[in-house]
Parts: structure tokens; sequence; C-alpha cells
């Protein structure tokens, strides 16, 4: 597994804050993250794996959509995989180096993660070389920073009261995820063929929050 620093420390983070998490942030994604699940089940699969996984948000509906199938999820933080739903078999993984043999997976899901990782194509990489032919990655991320004048004044308000400064684990990757049509304003969803980028077949569908 990659040790680097930053990273044990979003792991860390992502540890301390696991329960507050799941209550409050999980159920949010979940919408989206249930679309694009939709998506990628077209077709009877064996094997399905989530990458950051976290507190097995998605796991439910994997399960549903790919009833059957041995569905994994994986993820750094060992307090987000210890909420995870009891039917889960998590394991503590780096989306860097996954622990599966190439060419053994048929749904590859990763949501709201990509952009937590300092150089992404790594990511992607793995996850084509862990895909069977014909096999398809899901991949979800946010359509941009929160920028607003509303936002603005509210970093200032807690600025000028002596509010911690933000977690520089928390930091994320955004404009590494960035695209020409994600930035342009251009449809939702786009479909690519993630041969184009990677080498292979397999499709990448990619959908912003």
């Amino acid at each position: 597994m990659i040790g680097d620093d930053r990273t044990r420390e979003l792991a860390d983070r992502y540890d301390r804050d696991a329960s507050a998490y799941r209550d409050h942030w999980a159920p949010v994604l979940r919408k989206a993250g249930m679309v694009l699940v939709r998506e990628l089940a077209d077709a009877p699969v064996e094997r399905v794996l989530d990458i950051g996984t976290g507190v097995g948000t998605l796991m439910p509906d994997l399960w549903r959509e790919f009833h059957g199938a041995s569905v994994v999820g994986v993820d750094r933080s060992h307090g987000m995989l210890a909420l995870a739903p009891d039917m889960t078999r998590p394991a503590v993984m780096d989306a860097r180096q996954l622990a599966f043999r190439t060419a053994s997976i048929d749904r590859v899901v990763m949501a709201f993660m990509l952009f937590h990782l300092d150089d992404p194509m790594t990511g992607l990489r793995e996850a084509r070389r862990i895909l069977r032919d014909r096999g398809r990655l899901g991949v979800l991320t946010w359509g941009g920073e929160l920028n607003s004048k509303a936002n603005d004044v509210w970093l200032a308000h807690l600025d000028s009261h002596g509010a911690v400064p933000p977690d520089p684990a928390a930091e994320t990757r955004h404009e590494r995820v960035d695209t020409p049509e994600k930035n342009g304003g251009a449809a939702a969803r786009r479909r690519l063929r993630l041969g184009a980028l990677l080498g292979g077949g397999t499709d990448l569908g990619l959908r912003r929050g």
C-alpha cells in the first residue's frame, strides 16, 4: 500500500469524522451515486468494486442493482469502513495500488473520491488494469468549487471570530479532474471511451455532481 504523509493524514481525518460523515454527508452524496449505479447496471455481471466506499453508502444500491454479483468496497480509512453495512466485505486498500488481479472486475465505481488523489490518472489506470474486457468504470465528481458571495461572507465571518483554519488534510484536487466541458458548463453527462485515455475497450462514464 502506498504510504505518503498526505494520504495518511486524509485517512486519519476520515477516521475521526466517520460518524458525522455517515449521519450527515453520506445521505446527500448517495442521491447522486444512485443515478450512477443504475447507469452501470446495464447487464448481468460477476464482480463489482466500489473504490473509496467510505461508510458503504452505495453498497445497498449496488447489491440491489447487481443482484447475485460479488460486491466489494475498499477505502483507506479504517474508521469509515468500520461503519459500513454488516453485509459489506470491506478492505483497506489504496486506489493507486489495488490488490486485485488484472482483468478481474466487471464494474468499478469511483464516487466523489478521485479528487483526493494527487495524480488522478494513477487511480484511473489502476481501475483500468483490474477491469475485464468490456468492463465499465463510473466516476462521479463535483461540477466545481463552491464560489459565491454568500460563501465569501460566511468564511470572513468565521475568520473574524477566530474559527479554526481548515484542515490541510481536507484539501482536494478538483482542478486535476476538471475538463473543458465541465468548466464550460456543457451537458451534465459525457460518455467517453476510456480506451482513448488509457488503452483498451473499456467504457468510462463521467458524471458531475
